[in-house]
């Protein structure tokens, strides 16, 4: 994982869940000997995901064809390295900078897949989001249930907090009940 964040920077961290997928992409990437990192092998890595890929299923999408459709473009697309680490593409990079945005903006700790869902579907031109789409999967639909299912998980964890600590900051209830519930917005 280490080798695709730039030196220096600091960014946050991944949910549990993305970094599986993350881990899963870099294999590939690392396994193949791809010179490039490109969006699509997050995709793939997505289709390894439980909670993505019921959800993918559910729309009438099937991850096998995603997963099989993502390896044969990156294949034919994505180089062979000379070095062992493979090299972001500007695609990968936006992806990643717009998915620490969407988590920042919506208030979040950590980097979820929904967030990086709704970076991939701003990049203007990606065969990875057609390869999504082709499926006839509603994208926006899919991206919104991985995003409420994410937040409800999130709240249960502070409920279950409070209740640990037998509520000993009573007072601090309502500003706790406006965190949870209110996202920021810019």
């Amino acid at each position: 994982m280490d080798d695709l964040k730039g030196k220096g920077q600091r960014t946050m961290n991944y949910t549990e869940s993305m970094q599986g997928v993350m881990e899963h992409a870099v294999e590939l990437a690392k396994k193949r000997r791809h010179r490039y990192f490109m969006p699509e092998h997050v995709i793939y890595g997505l289709t390894f995901d439980e909670e993505f890929s019921r959800e993918y299923e559910a729309k009438g999408g099937s991850i096998e064809k995603l997963r099989q459709d993502i390896l044969e473009f990156l294949e034919e697309h994505a180089g062979v390295a000379e070095e062992e680490n493979a090299m972001l593409t500007s695609d990968a990079q936006e992806v990643f900078c717009m998915a620490e945005g969407q988590a920042r903006v919506s208030g979040r700790e950590k980097i979820e897949v929904s967030h990086f869902l709704a970076a991939l579907l701003q990049l203007e031109d990606c065969y990875g989001v057609y390869y999504l789409a082709v499926q006839g999967v509603d994208l926006i639909e899919l991206m919104g249930e991985l995003s409420r299912e994410s937040l409800a998980r999130e709240r249960g964890d502070r409920t279950q907090i409070l209740e640990e600590e037998e509520m000993e900051h009573v007072d601090s209830l309502p500003t706790l009940i406006y965190q949870s519930f209110i996202t920021p917005t810019e």
